[in-house]
């Protein structure tokens, strides 16, 4: 039986399906091919085909034969197309909703680095943390609502018409980072960091290291506040 690889199945079809014994795939009387025409070549087992145009359908319309012709591979991506054989059964109507995704014309599409970033910039929750950010600095408490201030504000993070957000991409992607190579030790730029699996790495690590630094931090605090409590009871 022909195995489903890389090697016998395609997009197309089945490029290794051929004729069976005979150039044209019917069954004679000295070779066995796959299909039988019903021009008297009976005596060779095969699939009856009978005259004229009638056709057989195997693997769910993805290969068919005629009683002249050898098996031919159809097109797997017409398997769900209207008015082919199963194309309402269960398998057309997967096969169909399989290709569907790949019909549809994509738009829009990021294809500049620095445009997420611009994007991202432009939302309200990008100005929303500029805001808590300024209230934590000033020490105001208060989150200003003036729309004006929030332009101003914009425009000194990010720059008018966004020109700081380029700056701030070519200094994101400079940065070193480690993590993203077996030897910890090694650092690598991250703009040169494209494997999606190697920066999930690099994020972990980092993400545990902080842990293990806030940790650390906790326990000096506590020691601290403990000494502080002992030098008190000492000096009563």
């Amino acid at each position: 039986m022909l195995q489903p690889t890389r090697s016998t199945s395609a997009t197309k079809g089945f490029p290794k399906l051929t004729a069976v014994g005979s150039t044209d795939g019917k069954g004679t009387s000295t070779q066995c091919g796959l299909f039988k025409a019903s021009n008297g070549e009976t005596s060779t087992a095969g699939i009856y085909i009978g005259d004229k145009d009638a056709k057989v359908h195997l693997a769910y319309g993805l290969i068919k034969g005629t009683a002249s012709n050898q098996p031919n591979r159809e097109d797997v991506s017409k398997a769900g197309t209207d008015g082919t054989p199963h194309a309402d059964d269960i398998f057309g109507k997967t096969a169909k909703a399989a290709w569907a995704p790949r019909q549809q014309k994509t738009a829009g599409l990021l294809t500049d680095n620095k445009d997420p970033y611009k994007t991202l910039a432009g939302k309200s929750n990008a100005v929303a943390t500029l805001k808590i950010e300024e209230a934590a600095e000033t020490g105001s408490g208060k989150l200003t609502t003036n729309s004006s201030h929030e332009t101003n504000l914009k425009n000194k993070y990010f720059g008018a018409d966004l020109k700081k957000v380029e700056e701030l991409w070519d200094k994101v992607k400079k940065q070193k980072v480690v993590a993203t190579k077996d030897d910890l030790t090694q650092q690598a730029d991250i703009g040169d960091v494209t494997n999606p699996t190697l920066l999930q790495q690099a994020l972990n690590y980092y993400q545990t290291l902080q842990a293990v630094e806030l940790t650390k931090s906790k326990v000096a605090l506590e020691k601290l506040e403990g000494q502080i409590k002992t030098d008190k009871k000492l000096q009563i």
